[in-house]
């Protein structure tokens, strides 16, 4: 083993330890977690290495990241470690392993190729983008691999959930500041200025102005030192800083000058490109606040919005195939047709179905992978959400609390319709609609919801010469909602 990788298996497990409080140095199952990850990180160690000297197509190298990434939380899951963070660090490392070798590679991955051009592009002219889409769609991932694709252009990524309090904008402009200048010095060697930051206890409207001033001196800086101009500013979870009709006035004007200064950078100045992520668009529709004596939201109608769209069948298959080679499987094609189907694309979704697969149906030799066939995972596809804990978890609480926390309930209602009914015409929904909601809810409304649920897909249209019909896009999630939802009964009949 290299010391790269016994170095990153140190890091690994000391974070797993942090993580999960029932793990300690001397338990046996620690050791067996220690002992899988290294054989997997070591395994890409290599592949990476020969992908690279040979000059390999850089997709298949990356489709092997997703699938060692994959192959390193079902290992976790069979011993018991539950931790999300531990995922999160395992997918930093390879990440940081794959990208040690060669900055240059070719950041195509799983069906994302198109999307990642449309956004290179976009965001090298300073257009504001708002990348949307439901909870574990990959947004995240794409946001990574931009970090690499982009390189020549200064990057700052921030994820914005520990910023949630009513006093952040500060702190923001600190954070983008203190990025800019770590990019300055390590560029040029010769340098190591410091930026003297704000204080952080200043409302961030006393100091935007000094801000973008600052922001400016750094970007002609790291231009003078052959970056390409705009800065790229990838911010993570927006939604966790937006403010709600329930928030303070402090809040809002937190947010309006925090992003009034990233507007003006952006549109006066020309030196900064932004990037968002979100599940809802409300950021980019909201104009006035409902709270008293304050500007209108500065980004109001500010982005173009992207979202991040489910795989076809044959990128599913392509994942799938690679996932279950890193972990030493073979799918035969009818499962993949039938996990395609359960998941609606869904990665996050797939990828659970084939580890569920993978841990509990029987395999036959079939070197050098072992085969499983389709007789031996049926009884596991009949009855995924009995046997998976973690897609029952994630329809529960990244989906449904999801849309319950944001009153969402047209949507909510809209997708109990579609569970209990196959297909419906958007005229029969909205019948629905006026019946549950006691006449309340618009036409609007439910073009409105049709709409999101489309875009993020949760649901999809079907077009006939006689009408347009919905159904549900995840099976799954259509069996979840008939198994676990108490609150919306069948409204419509077939």
């Amino acid at each position: 083993m290299s010391s790269k990788v016994e170095v990153k298996i140190t890091h690994l497990i000391r974070n797993i330890i942090i993580s999960d409080s029932e793990l300690s140095f001397e338990s046996e199952k620690l050791d067996n977690i220690c002992e899988t990850l290294a054989n997997i990180l070591n395994e890409f160690d290599n592949y990476v290495f020969q992908a690279v000297q040979e000059k390999h197509n850089y997709q298949s190298v990356l489709q092997k990241l997703e699938a060692a990434i994959l192959a390193s939380a079902v290992i976790l899951d069979k011993y018991g470690c539950k931790s999300q963070n531990a995922i999160e660090v395992i997918k930093s490392s390879f990440q940081d392993l794959l990208y040690s070798f060669d900055e240059s590679i070719d950041p195509t991955f799983f069906g994302r190729q198109q999307l990642l051009s449309t956004l290179e592009n976009d965001l090298s002219r300073c257009q504001g983008i708002a990348l949307l889409g439901i909870k574990k769609s990959g947004k995240t991932s794409v946001l990574l691999q931009l970090k690499l694709s982009m390189q020549k252009h200064p990057i700052i990524y921030i994820d914005l959930q520990p910023y949630g309090g009513s006093c952040y904008g500060t702190k923001l402009f600190n954070e983008i500041l203190k990025q800019l200048q770590n990019l300055l010095n390590k560029q040029n060697s010769t340098y190591n200025g410091v930026m003297e930051l704000f204080d952080i206890n200043a409302p961030a409207k006393e100091i935007s102005s000094q801000f973008v001033e600052k922001f400016c001196r750094l970007s002609q800086m790291l231009e003078e030192n052959n970056y390409n101009i705009p800065v790229i500013c990838l911010l993570d979870e927006i939604e966790s800083i937006f403010p709600t009709e329930k928030d303070s006035v402090e809040k809002v004007e937190e947010f309006n000058a925090f992003f009034g200064a990233l507007r003006q950078l952006s549109q006066s100045k020309h030196q900064l490109s932004l990037l968002v992520t979100g599940v809802y668009p409300y950021f980019n529709h909201r104009n006035n606040w409902t709270q008293p004596n304050v500007p209108t939201n500065p980004v109001f109608q500010f982005f173009k919005e992207i979202y991040v769209q489910p795989f076809s069948l044959q990128e599913t298959r392509i994942m799938l195939a690679e996932m279950g080679q890193s972990m030493g499987i073979k799918f035969e094609p009818a499962i993949l047709n039938t996990i395609y189907q359960e998941s609606g694309g869904h990665p996050f979704v797939a990828g659970q179905i084939a580890v569920l697969l993978g841990t509990k149906a029987k395999t036959k030799d079939n070197n050098p992978l072992k085969l499983i066939t389709y007789s031996s995972a049926e009884p596991y596809l009949k009855q995924i959400l009995y046997y998976s804990d973690s897609l029952r978890n994630y329809f529960q609480q990244d989906i449904w609390e999801d849309l319950k926390k944001r009153n969402f309930n047209i949507a909510m209602t809209i997708l109990s319709l579609l569970a209990y009914n196959d297909f419906l015409t958007e005229l029969r929904i909205e019948e629905a609609l006026l019946t549950q909601f006691n006449g309340e809810s618009s036409t609007s409304d439910c073009e409105s919801a049709l709409l999101w649920l489309e875009n993020a897909g949760l649901i999809k249209q079907h077009q006939s010469e006689q009408e347009i019909t919905y159904s549900v896009q995840i099976q799954l999630l259509s069996k979840w909602i008939r198994l676990f939802d108490k609150g919306i009964c069948s409204v419509v009949a077939n």
